[in-house]
């Protein structure tokens, strides 16, 4: 569980899961390590229990989280992330993991495919069209061996074959 909000001058993503599965900043300056943590206004009627004081930004380029090798996945998880595409790329990957047996992973695909899930070199869900320029919340899930995206609210099961790589156990990375 990866929040992001270290803050400036944090190398590191802390996984705040309990498991220790900390991440490296990679391909961030050092200035980037100072400017990439964006401040969260202070918000002084919060009253719950989560609030997170900074949030990473990736330039789109080659910035990511390298997350290093993960003993084990479990049989069933979920990602869950705020999106902003960008129409010049062609294709971004959000998250990839493997645990030397599988890869599974949540990418972006230019506006026309939009956001899809993999397992091994296969393609299981694509979400369908996207706009430059606005933000997405996506859901990635694989549940009982079935695979779901939910894009802002709205659920997609459709099947997907197409191949595609794998880039390491990461988050972000243009």
């Amino acid at each position: 569980y990866w929040k992001l909000d270290d803050g400036p001058g944090s190398t590191i993503a802390r996984d705040d899961s309990g498991y220790g599965n900390h991440g490296t900043l990679t391909n961030y300056t050092g200035v980037q390590t100072s400017t990439g943590w964006v401040a969260m206004p202070s918000v002084t009627s919060h009253t719950g229990s989560f609030f997170n004081p900074y949030a990473l930004e990736f330039d789109a380029v080659d910035d990511y989280i390298a997350l290093g090798s993960i003993a084990s996945m479990p049989t069933d998880w979920t990602v869950s992330v705020w999106v902003n595409p960008n129409a010049a790329d062609l294709y971004s990957s959000i998250v990839n993991l493997n645990d030397g047996a599988r890869y599974y992973g949540l990418d972006w695909y230019s506006n026309a495919n939009g956001f899809q899930t993999y397992d091994n070199s296969t393609a299981q869900v694509r979400s369908g069209s996207t706009s430059d320029g606005i933000w997405y919340q996506v859901n990635a899930i694989k549940r009982a061996g079935a695979y779901e995206i939910w894009v802002n609210g709205t659920k997609y099961t459709t099947a997907y074959g197409g191949g595609f790589g794998f880039a390491g156990n990461r988050i972000g990375g243009g």
